[in-house]
């Protein structure tokens, strides 16, 4: 009926809310429910790594024998420092390049052994002395050329074309000494 429609008091009309450019907080007694998230924020998960250096430190101290004896260092180093450190130790663990000077014989070494070689030849076709001042002239320069042979290996030049002298005048002077040999009998 509509008399009752007019008895009737009406409600007041609640404030609607206007959307502003920046957010007010609701006041605590709001009627708009407050919104909920639904995953609660939780802490990441521990991973376990199997590299040293992503480990977390332990929290007991290590003992003054496993500090000297360490060697894992402390950060990860990158790939170049690993690189350089690989190449030092490398070149630490060649042995020093010698000195080359060491390794040529000196000329006062050689000479003699070539003038040995020309006495043991003059003496045994040109003045024909007893055989044993030829032979010990080369007996002397083939242990001179055994020396440089041994150990200036930048003079080994020297001591090939020595004894292979030697041999020579050992050779010829065999029948220079011995002339039935020339015949083959």
């Amino acid at each position: 009926s509509p008399s009752e429609q007019v008895a009737r008091p009406t409600a007041a009309p609640q404030p609607v809310p206007v959307a502003t450019a920046s957010p007010v907080p609701a006041p605590p007694n709001s009627s708009l429910p407050q919104p909920v998230d639904p995953f609660p924020p939780r802490e990441p998960k521990p991973v376990k790594s199997f590299r040293k250096s992503e480990q977390k430190p332990s929290l007991r101290a290590p003992s003054s024998s496993a500090v000297a004896d360490q060697k894992i260092p402390a950060r990860r180093r990158s790939d170049e420092e690993l690189n350089e450190i690989r190449r030092r130790e490398a070149l630490s663990n060649l042995a020093p390049k010698p000195n080359p000077q060491s390794l040529v014989a000196h000329l006062a070494i050689v000479i003699p052994a070539y003038l040995l070689v020309v006495a043991s030849v003059i003496t045994c076709f040109i003045y024909r002395l007893k055989i044993e001042i030829p032979a010990s002239f080369l007996a002397i320069a083939v242990l001179i050329a055994i020396y440089v042979f041994f150990k200036k290996p930048l003079s080994r030049y020297h001591a090939a074309f020595i004894a292979v002298s030697a041999f020579l005048v050992i050779l010829f002077g065999t029948f220079q000494y011995f002339p039935h040999l020339l015949n083959g009998t």
